[in-house]
């Protein structure tokens, strides 16, 4: 019997203005064509509405994001002072700031990161019309040490995905770092709002307790394992191909009883065990 009764993808965008088409917000439900989204507002409006809808009729949703949920290990600590995920989740809820057609603070945010460091970084990359005491555009000075932080620049999962960007990185092609500031904080509002929504791996230990009637993932669309090329005569654009086959590939999956295995990791230790759960989170199905 499958674990949910719906499955969705969310193709996260960290666009400063509302956007359509390429490189702004899809979701599509069990592989459905995607809905396209101007706002992360919108996006976590009509979110809130499935939600909402599911309770009301009993059901249970998946819903996967395609950012990261967690800094590197240590990295907590040595930027906030306090170590784990929530340190982090709860400093973005209180310091990210975004209005209804996108304008966000988000390099600003990034800038107050990295004064709890004593070297540069490690967030970097802003628009070059715009300066930073804090946050270089560039990933290190010229000539300066390829990474000099006291945590790494990958987490433990994105090691395991050759083409997946740094987290620090927070402008330029692939800002991964503007799409997790922004995302995490809005998971943050939506977390605090509803009980029902249990954040993944964290608040569930990967698999241990799904009991939660809402699932939110880490997902990582262009993954090998979604094969979203074979949708792209179907689509618009990559990234609506991209959430069909995720959510569809999901719901797939939950109806041979195999969804499980996609939220419980391979071949960890027992300290990267510890530091995915505590701080880093993981990427569904890596």
């Amino acid at each position: 019997m499958p674990i949910y009764d719906a499955h969705i993808a969310v193709d996260w965008s960290a666009a400063n203005s509302p956007r359509r088409g390429k490189d702004s917000i899809w979701i599509s439900e069990n592989g459905a064509r995607g809905i396209n989204i101007s706002t992360r507002a919108e996006a976590m409006a009509w979110v809130e509405a499935r939600i909402a809808r599911a309770l009301a009729d009993g059901e249970r949703l998946h819903i996967g994001f395609d950012f990261a949920f967690g800094l590197t290990r240590g990295a907590a600590e040595a930027l906030l002072g306090e170590g784990g995920w929530q340190s982090f989740w709860t400093f973005l809820h209180d310091a990210v700031e975004e209005g209804s057609r996108n304008a966000s603070n988000r390099f600003a945010v990034g800038e107050r990161l990295n004064m709890g460091s004593e070297l540069e970084g490690p967030f970097w990359g802003h628009p070059w019309q715009h300066s930073f005491a804090h946050l270089r555009p560039t990933r290190c000075a010229k000539g300066g040490t390829p990474w000099p932080h006291p945590f790494p620049a990958k987490r433990h999962c994105d090691a395991r995905v050759p083409s997946a960007q740094e987290i620090w990185k927070l402008a330029y092609t692939g800002s991964v770092g503007s799409q997790m500031l922004l995302g995490v904080a809005a998971l943050e509002r939506l977390r605090r709002r509803h009980e029902a929504v249990a954040i993944w791996p964290f608040e569930t230990g990967f698999a241990d307790d799904l009991s939660k009637p809402v699932l939110v993932t880490e997902i990582y669309p262009s993954a090998n394992l979604f094969k979203y090329k074979r949708l792209l005569g179907e689509a618009k654009v990559a990234d609506e191909a991209q959430v069909m086959a995720v959510s569809g590939f999901c719901a797939r999956a939950d109806a041979k009883g195999a969804f499980e295995h996609l939220l419980v990791p391979q071949g960890l230790t027992e300290e990267q065990h510890r530091d995915v759960l505590d701080e880093e989170g993981w990427i569904l199905g890596q």
